[in-house]
């Protein structure tokens, strides 16, 4: 993914960090992806010769917690959507 600011990619290199801000997308990628064990983040600039591209591997070991964490939470919204459709069927007299 390309960070569409040059001052982002700069703040990516100084710190050498991905943007929390990402990092729900990129949990999801691999909640998703059961047979993906490495996620690639890269960030890149046209304007800055040098930060052209940085590659971070997202390891699946290291963020099996937030998948845990957001699936349960997936699970959880599905619960109570389902709860909200049987009282509506209910409601109409389905």
């Amino acid at each position: 993914m390309f960070v569409e600011s040059s001052v982002n990619v700069l703040e990516v290199w100084k710190t050498n960090e991905i943007p929390s801000e990402y990092m729900p997308q990129i949990v999801k990628y691999l909640m998703i992806n059961e047979d993906l064990e490495t996620l690639y983040w890269v960030v890149g600039t046209d304007l800055i010769p040098g930060l052209e591209l940085q590659v971070f591997p997202v390891k699946r070991a290291d963020v099996k917690g937030q998948i845990r964490e957001i699936k349960a939470f997936e699970a959880l919204i599905l619960k109570m959507a389902d709860d909200d459709v049987k009282k509506l069927d209910e409601l109409a007299g389905f």
